[in-house]
């Protein structure tokens, strides 16, 4: 068992990430289907959201839509989540 197979798991799994929250690659020219797939992955929210916070000094107001996103993403997976542990209840009661 090699140690350092998770870090590296990690670290080739989270590079596609890293181009589109556009730390190496300008998000602006990535295509149109991408930047839209990143309205889907919560980090682009906390990134853009904590950036325009701490760096550029903007007020919390300015950063609502992404406030909301992560609202909105939250609130889709636990429902999401509910769904699926009511259907593994209903299959686990019925195999006893």
């Amino acid at each position: 068992y090699d140690e350092s197979l998770p870090t590296q798991i990690i670290f080739i799994s989270s590079m596609p990430l890293v181009f589109i929250m556009g730390f190496i690659w300008p998000s602006e020219l990535l295509p149109d289907f991408l930047r839209n797939l990143a309205y889907y992955i919560p980090a682009y929210h906390g990134i853009r959201g904590f950036i325009s916070l701490n760096q550029m000094g903007a007020e919390f107001r300015a950063i609502m839509p992404h406030f909301w996103a992560l609202l909105g993403l939250w609130a889709f997976c636990f429902v999401m989540s509910m769904f699926v542990l009511s259907i593994r209840r209903k299959r686990t009661i019925r195999s006893l």
